[in-house]
């Protein structure tokens, strides 16, 4: 914050303390304040302003016509996989291999229960991997 955004949000204040001073609710907050408030937005932000202004943030992002973010997620979802075949040659090989009921969650909310019999502990990877646990 500059100096003088910094005097402009003082003086904003001090002006606001005045008028709350003299006025009670439900008497509106004059129009010239919502204005000076709304410049200062545009510059240092609407929750910076709002926060010391004790304004309406709502009204106050709808005076700067900042428009509305579309919900985001946080992070983009990979393709996770609908349907995880296994082939019988995979399991033929007896050494360094597991039977084993698994229940996997993925990040999106689905589950997975599965019973696999001699499997390496490997192949396991690959299942959790396909499914996007």
């Amino acid at each position: 914050m500059t100096k003088e955004q910094r005097r402009e949000l003082t003086r904003l204040e001090n002006s606001l303390q005045e008028w709350r001073a003299q006025h009670h609710r439900p008497t509106p907050i004059p129009d010239k304040v919502w204005s000076g408030a709304a410049r200062l937005a545009n510059q240092l932000g609407v929750g910076q302003v709002a926060r010391a202004l004790r304004l309406d943030h709502g009204k106050l992002k709808r005076l700067t016509g900042v428009p509305a973010k579309a919900a985001t997620t946080t992070k983009p979802l990979s393709p996770v996989a609908t349907f995880v075949e296994f082939q019988a040659a995979q399991f033929t090989q007896p050494a360094n291999t597991i039977t084993c009921a698994l229940e996997i969650e993925s990040a999106t909310g689905g589950v997975m229960r599965a019973r696999i019999e001699a499997v390496s502990p490997s192949d396991l990877g690959t299942v959790f991997r396909a499914f996007g646990a």
